[in-house]
């Protein structure tokens, strides 16, 4: 029978290709199938080899078990360990547009394991945004993303705080969750597709003010690429299709916000608000999506804990 295998993230540059049909016999199991994708790509041995997997798989996009009994047509997906590896953890900010998902994939390409957060501004958009960052996860081979619906918060921030600082008012909030978010699963750093110059927020003089709320080292592969070139490297990761539909970025950021907000002026903004209790009632609300099922309102299931 014909089973299509799909490999991704570090699966994927070990194997050397993203997709290998096999041909197995009638009644063979997901574990038995995975010995002879192991034989065949003698780099996945490690993971793939031994009773306890240390890999997540899914067939014909559900979570399999090593006994399942594969037919034939099966699609068998195989991530990498959402923990581990041979760099270090990382917490993806993953938007739906371009520069985000290519700074994923940078860091997949030097072996850390990254999980992913995306932030929704509902109710005040739809939920196409949750959609394309589900899709841009499976594209990047994360298995799972967590889902913060930050509209509520940040019509707050409008409302109190002087809109010409909004932006780094919201990054600011933005890294605190990621944060928490960051320590429940282990990450050792903040990952962002940040571009100098490109937006408001990211001057300078605002990303140093949005850095002074993190604890963690916030990395910035994109920093200094021109946008071309990151729209160029979209295409070559698969990441260009998904990523090129309409992005509303905000809809309660002001039209000529500040460029170089000092952090004495942003902290006394905030002092305006409770950020504490906001950043706990968006963890409150905080969902995970099952990546390999993919995304349907109502489908991600709440955090065991404000992490």
């Amino acid at each position: 029978m014909h089973v299509e295998v799909r490999l991704y993230s570090l699966f994927r540059e070990r194997a050397g290709t993203s997709r290998e049909p096999i041909e197995l016999e009638p009644g063979v199991t997901v574990r038995q199938a995975l010995d002879r994708i192991a034989e065949r790509f003698p780099a996945l041995q490690d993971f793939l080899s031994g009773h306890d997997l240390p890999v997540l798989v899914s067939r014909n996009r559900a979570y399999a078990q090593p006994t399942d009994v594969l037919h034939d047509g099966d699609e068998l997906a195989l991530f990498p360990p959402v923990s581990g590896g041979s760099g270090q953890t990382g917490m993806l900010l993953l938007s739906g547009g371009f520069d985000s998902p290519v700074a994923g994939r940078w860091a997949l390409d030097q072996g850390h394991v990254l999980s992913a957060v995306h932030y929704s501004m509902e109710p005040f958009t739809d939920d196409a945004s949750v959609r394309k960052a589900t899709e841009l996860a499976r594209l990047l081979g994360i298995p799972r993303l967590t889902v913060v619906r930050l509209g509520d918060a940040l019509a707050q921030i409008a409302k109190a705080c002087d809109s010409r600082c909004y932006f780094v008012l919201q990054k600011r909030l933005m890294y605190r969750i990621a944060e928490r978010l960051a320590h429940g699963c282990g990450a050792r750093f903040l990952l962002t597709g940040e571009n100098l110059g490109q937006v408001s927020s990211q001057t300078l003089q605002n990303l140093g003010a949005i850095d002074a709320v993190a604890g963690l080292p916030v990395v910035r592969p994109l920093l200094g690429l021109d946008k071309t070139d990151i729209i160029d490297a979209a295409r070559r990761i698969g990441t260009y299709e998904t990523s090129k539909g309409p992005e509303v970025c905000d809809v309660l950021g002001p039209k000529h916000p500040n460029t170089a907000v000092p952090l004495d002026r942003v902290r006394t903004e905030e002092a305006k608000i409770d950020v504490a209790a906001l950043v706990e009632a968006a963890m409150a609300q905080a969902f995970e999506v099952d990546v390999v099922q993919g995304y349907t309102p109502g489908s991600g299931d709440a955090l065991a804990c404000a992490r």
